[in-house]
């Protein structure tokens, strides 16, 4: 049974389309093969059942393969197809659909296993022929800011649109919110506290809005006018509180390229800054992927910490082992997350079958 999470409020994000004619942009990449159907006999896991895991197990699937099985560590699957924000510019219906179009009946799920060291990792890796990495960004990066963990009412983008269990409410996010960073949930950020009554949202951001998604910036600026406000080349350098340890406000200054846009290196312009008075501030730098059950052959160095280890698109050190989506680059949309899935199958399907063929 397929699990979808439902939302009580009345407020949505203004998409003019029907969920048919949605999909329809998305069939292509979910093929429909005849034919093959238990065919070969090799078992694969995949991890997360996310749209890229979900594609994955549904090309397997119709290329002939009958033990295929969806570990995934929330109570349902689908991933960000679950959560009503508008980075993947995607309604809840028409992302149910979508779920009941990837997961085909012999498709084995098993809900709430998290793969949470490297010993449960390594036990997958040999009761399976092979294993897809497609695991999601379970956690925000930090900002690195004066009171960022000292203070109440300073959240993570991830837990106020993500989190199963602990949810944000909705009275944290009203009043004044702002919003720390240009990740790909700053949006989504914006919309949950739109939705949750905020009188006016500040993003925070960086560089220069053309770095933006416009599209989601149009679906949630259209939600109530004048409420969101966004502030390129500007960051925080301290977030405030008062003596109870409750946010109050946001110190911040301009910023500007210390060297060039391609080396990334930004640094704070002289002068007096700016302040702008906070109820809640979510900080939405990035989001990154938990690796931290995988053994250290697969993990490399990289410049914001641990990284996947990969030879070539989909393919890590470990030759049964696969990777694909937020664990390998962050997925900016449904179209891209679809992709990866359907490569990394093919990916698959190529090293099961050569392997195979070497054997005899």
């Amino acid at each position: 049974m397929i699990h979808t999470r439902e939302t009580t409020s009345n407020l949505t994000y203004p998409l003019r389309f029907e969920p048919s004619d949605i999909l329809l942009d998305h069939t292509s990449l979910i093929p429909r093969l005849r034919g093959m159907s238990g065919t070969y006999e090799e078992r694969i896991a995949i991890i997360g059942s996310g749209p890229v895991g979900l594609n994955a197990a549904n090309i397997l699937t119709q290329l002939g393969y009958s033990h295929v099985t969806l570990f995934e560590a929330r109570s349902e699957v689908g991933g960000m197809l679950n959560v009503p924000t508008p980075s993947f510019g995607f309604p809840l219906q028409a992302s149910k659909h979508l779920i009941d179009l990837l997961l085909r009946p012999n498709i084995e799920v098993r809900l709430r296993v998290k793969v949470e060291n490297e010993q449960a990792f390594v036990a997958i890796v040999e009761n399976y022929d092979a294993v897809l990495l497609a695991i999601g960004a379970q956690r925000s990066m930090h900002g690195k800011i004066r009171g960022e963990n000292a203070l109440k009412g300073v959240l993570s983008a991830h837990d106020v649109i993500c989190g199963e269990g602990t949810e944000v409410p909705k009275r944290a996010l009203q009043g004044n919110v702002v919003i720390i960073g240009g990740g790909r949930m700053t949006f989504d950020a914006a919309f949950m506290a739109l939705e949750a009554g905020a009188c006016v949202v500040h993003i925070l951001f960086p560089s220069s809005l053309e770095n933006l998604s416009l599209q989601a910036w149009k679906r949630v600026s259209s939600l109530r006018k004048g409420a969101l406000q966004l502030h390129p080349f500007t960051m925080p350098t301290s977030i405030l509180g008062t003596e109870e340890m409750d946010v109050c406000g946001v110190r911040c200054r301009q910023t500007r390229w210390a060297s060039s846009p391609e080396e990334g290196r930004l640094s704070f312009v002289p002068g007096r800054g700016c302040l702008f008075t906070a109820d809640a501030v979510v900080v939405a730098i990035d989001e990154i992927p938990d690796i931290s059950f995988l053994p250290p052959t697969l993990i490399i160095s990289g410049s914001y910490g641990p990284e996947l280890h990969l030879l070539e698109a989909c393919m890590t050190s470990l030759p049964n082992v696969f990777a694909a989506g937020d664990v390998v680059a962050n997925m900016i949309s449904l179209h891209e997350a679809l992709v990866q899935g359907r490569e990394a199958a093919n990916r698959i399907h190529a090293y099961l079958r050569q392997k195979t063929k070497a054997q005899f």
